[in-house]
């Protein structure tokens, strides 16, 4: 424990100066012996120096053990105990001394006396101060800004989170991981930048207790939030800490493709429970998997299914797209779907297949292929209903409608995207919610860039397939008896890929109810406005039970951070200096301002291994972030990587 640690490092310093001091202080009656039968007089003083300078040298030490210490009990045990053994040193040392001094012949008992009160009185005294600067030091921030904090509140009363609210609201024995529980900024050694290869920079990070969110004990959604600018460490800091600790099934959106060969051994052996990991990967066809298998499983019909399998296929496109051609490109891709999905006479029933149905040109389909497909149904099927009004559309219209549901599904005229999200290899969408199951998305960010709607749709019949199985076992259907995964993780990196995705929205609201948990990442509040807007984005941190802030580079991003914070009243004093016929003059002024707990610029420098917490119901929290190659009991199970060579 930090608290340990630091009593040791004190008691050492303070055995290390008791032991130095009790060298010298053999000075003093040394000399005195020597010149004992010499000049009286230069033995009074050698001895009295000696004693001065050991007293001096004692005092000195103890400031310096003191005053680093955080903690007030301990720097009052530390500076009781130092008091107690440097008086018994000096009384030990120096009574003897002191009355051989006085049978002296010729001795000035009463200058003797006199200086031996001052003196002592002099030590005490200067004892006794360094006593208040070193218990003032242990007793209050370290922090500048504090030591200005007025009595008055009338501007605000904002503070930190003490570290041990914040060890109440993210105990160590949380499952998903925040940070450390230790003040980067108050560390007395850490002026220095933050460098990940140097750890003479870490100062306590990676030896302090972590800060983890507990979904049992924790209140709200459970959901997390981290805002880290690019570069930040979300994977090292945020992403693989988690999922050491992570004791249920998880679904990671890693399109930096390096978090699964890092935690794939952890993560297979956690708990000893046997675990499955699958990678939904283009350039593995191992883990492939067919996307549509979830349709018609929950609560809701296959219609509603399959209408929001077409909205990841649009996606937020349909805002800059013309509106009408947007909403009928989707009503098209519905229209396809559900006759793919619901028809008997369909054998191949994939994501494939309707991509191969809009590959032929628009005059083919509209003549021939739609006629085909409107046959088998009724005027008044889901299907007909959709796909109907196609039917006679002048040509030009429907080529632009055509030409839009062309784009929204082109990632599926690439054969290694189709497979991926077409053939069934062994496992089903289903698993996650019923085995002990792994599943790490690995799209490259150029790919979900290029393709954002492939990456939706991925995401999208995971979570619907978790939501789907739940609402069953929770409307008591068939599936009730069948054991669910206590929760399911999702662990989002890069989630402004995804752009608007409104299945995200419904696990955000109803995520806790039917056992998922969200934790999205993104580069600054700029991306979340973008995709959501800002009272969108204002929903999502409404909803948030944590949000995380480090490696700020955005001014909007650090002036919420400040806003969110609160202010404090300050006192600051004025001084006037002037002159005039009788002399110079001087006058002070005491008044109270307002401050930011953090202004925006201090936010913008924090240091990268820092963070600022905010969690449900609590004052913000200053804390250190969790870097796993920091971590000793981290370190140990992570794979050969980039950034550790085992």
């Amino acid at each position: 424990m930090p608290e340990i640690d630091e009593l040791v490092a004190a008691i050492w310093r303070a055995a290390i100066a008791f032991l130095v001091g009790a060298v010298l202080v053999t000075l003093g009656p040394w000399a005195a012996d020597v010149f004992r039968d010499g000049d009286p007089r230069l033995a009074v003083l050698l001895d009295r120096g000696t004693r001065l300078g050991v007293a001096a040298f004692l005092s000195l030490w103890f400031f310096v053990t003191t005053v680093g210490i955080r903690v007030p009990r301990i720097a009052a045990f530390v500076g009781t105990a130092s008091a107690i053994a440097m008086v018994s040193l000096a009384l030990w040392a120096y009574g003897p001394t002191i009355v051989r001094l006085y049978a002296v012949p010729g001795f000035d008992l009463p200058i003797t006396d006199r200086a031996i009160v001052a003196g002592c009185m002099l030590w005490l005294i200067g004892w006794a101060l360094l006593v208040r600067v070193a218990a003032g030091s242990a007793g209050r921030t370290h922090d500048p800004v504090e030591r200005h904090r007025a009595a008055s509140s009338v501007y605000g009363d904002a503070r930190w989170a003490t570290m041990e609210q914040a060890a109440a609201a993210l105990p160590a024995t949380g499952s998903i991981v925040v940070g450390e529980r230790f003040r980067v900024d108050l560390e007395p050694d850490l002026s220095m930048s933050f460098d990940p290869r140097r750890p003479d920079t870490w100062g306590r990070g990676g030896a302090a207790p972590l800060l983890a969110f507990d979904l049992e004990r924790g209140i709200g959604s459970g959901h997390g939030l981290v805002i880290s600018g690019s570069g930040g460490g979300k994977t090292t800091a945020n992403v693989v800490p988690t999922l050491l600790r992570w004791p249920g099934n998880a679904v990671v959106f890693d399109p930096s493709i390096e978090v699964l060969p890092m935690v794939r051994d952890a993560r297979a052996t956690l708990r000893d429970e046997p675990r499955h990991i699958f990678t939904i990967d283009p350039n593995d066809p191992a883990g492939s998997v067919d996307l549509l298998d979830w349709i018609g499983s929950g609560t809701k019909t296959a219609e509603e299914d399959i209408a929001t399998v077409a909205s990841w296929f649009a996606g937020s496109k349909t805002e800059s797209r013309d509106p009408f051609f947007a909403q009928m490109a989707e009503a098209l891709i519905r229209g396809l779907l559900a006759h793919l999905t619901l028809s008997k006479a369909e054998t191949d029933r994939t994501l494939r297949r309707l991509r191969i149905l809009m590959s032929e040109s628009h005059d083919h389909f509209q003549t021939t292929t739609l006629e085909v497909i409107l046959k088998e149904w009724a005027v008044d099927s889901y299907v007909h209903r959709q796909l109907g009004p196609f039917r006679g559309m002048h040509g030009a219209t429907f080529s632009g409608i055509y030409s839009n549901a062309g784009d929204m599904t082109n990632w599926l005229a690439f054969p290694r995207f189709a497979d991926m999200v077409s053939t069934a290899t062994g496992w089903k969408t289903t698993d996650l919610a019923t085995k002990h199951v792994d599943v790490f998305i690995n799209l490259p960010l150029a790919t979900v860039q290029e393709h954002p709607g492939l990456g939706r749709v991925v995401l999208g019949a995971l979570l619907n397939s978790v939501h789907h199985h739940d609402s069953v076992r929770l409307a008591g259907g068939d599936e009730a008896a069948v054991p669910v995964a206590k929760r399911v993780l999702f662990l989002i990196d890069e989630a402004a890929r995804l752009q608007n995705m409104q299945v995200l929205t419904l696990v955000r609201d109803a995520g806790r109810k039917y056992r998922a948990t969200l934790v999205m990442i993104y580069q600054s509040l700029g991306q979340m406005d973008a995709i959501w807007s800002e009272d969108g984005r204002v929903a999502w941190m409404d909803s948030a039970s944590w949000i995380s802030f480090s490696a700020i580079n955005s001014n909007e991003t650090a002036k919420y951070v400040s806003d969110r914070c609160g202010t404090m009243t300050v006192e600051a004093t004025s001084r006037t200096i002037g002159a005039n016929a009788r002399g110079a003059t001087s006058s002070a002024n005491v008044s109270v301002q307002r401050r930011n707990l953090i202004n925006p610029d201090e936010v913008m420098r924090l240091r990268g291994d820092e963070q600022i917490v905010f969690v449900l119901a609590q004052p913000p929290i200053r804390c250190g972030r969790a870097f796993w190659f920091r971590r000793a009991e981290m370190r140990a199970v992570v794979a050969q990587n980039r950034f550790h060579a085992g």
